[in-house]
């Protein structure tokens, strides 16, 4: 997924999965947003044997992605493990 918004800061980025981080705290209360949604986007994508990545400009935008395993390789994942 791909916006071109505000962007996030560098040192953001590592701390957006992360349950309550909100990266602008005063613009998140202004629109009722309380930092689970993307804490819960991860867990979903490991439970699927994989993860969100993120990378951003301020400015420009955020790009997410997920890259999801195809259903054999991910049952034989799990069964490796």
């Amino acid at each position: 997924m791909q916006d071109t918004g505000c962007g996030i800061p560098a040192e953001a980025l590592p701390h957006l999965t992360e349950p309550f981080y909100r990266v602008d705290k005063a613009r998140a209360r202004a629109n009722g947003g309380s930092g689970v949604g993307l804490a819960l986007c991860a867990q979903i994508a490991e439970a699927f044997g994989t993860q969100m990545t993120f990378a951003s400009r301020v400015g420009e935008g955020t790009t997410v992605t997920i890259l999801l395993q195809k259903e054999a390789e991910h049952e034989e994942a799990a069964q490796q493990q």
